[in-house]
């Protein structure tokens, strides 16, 4: 007779093998003891002074933030970013009206590979994101989501050493980051 784990319990114990395999690989990731857990594979996540909905993508590296008019613009002898973000209110987020605009410096250009589509070339800004509490810095690509589900992806690079993805389960925590 076989015995099956799960689904929780296991992502529970893979996030604790995660967190503490990137506790000792890279210095600069949370340790063991600050790795938060398990997250689901769509969380309401603070990003803009917003809460919107962010799917959760192991498989994407970088982070991804739908947005309209994008600007670049010349401060202090770099180029920066001025553009909108396309987000929709998450369901049980604040009221909130509208996004104001956002700049941010632009980091560097890179070309992202589309299942079906041409490669596109996007820019590249670090933005503040609140993520189950925690507030910190992610690269984020600047495109067009307009068509897909979710307004932000939340690539690998910021999921770890953090969280381990539990792809059965949405909503396991709460953007709750003091401002």
């Amino acid at each position: 007779m076989s015995q099956t784990i799960p689904a929780f319990w296991l992502a529970l114990a893979l996030s604790a093998s995660i967190c503490s395999t990137a506790a000792t690989a890279q210095p600069a990731t949370p340790t063991a003891n600050e790795c938060p857990g398990v997250a689901g594979w769509i969380e309401r996540v603070g990003i803009a002074d917003q809460i919107v909905e962010a799917k959760l993508d192991t498989g994407a590296e970088t982070s991804s933030l739908g947005v309209t008019a994008i600007e670049r613009i010349e401060r202090d002898g770099r180029t920066w970013i001025r553009f909108m973000p396309a987000i929709r209110a998450a369901p049980r987020s604040p009221n909130r009206t509208g996004s104001a605009a956002i700049e941010a410096r632009l980091l560097r250009e890179v070309r992202i590979k589309r299942a079906g589509a041409p490669s596109e070339l996007r820019p590249v800004v670090q933005l503040s994101i609140c993520l189950a509490g925690q507030m910190q810095t992610a690269e984020f690509t600047l495109t067009d989501r307009k068509g897909l589900d979710y307004p932000a992806l939340i690539g690998r690079r910021a999921l770890i050493g953090r969280f381990a993805v539990d792809p059965s389960r949405t909503h396991l925590t709460e953007p709750a980051c003091a401002r």
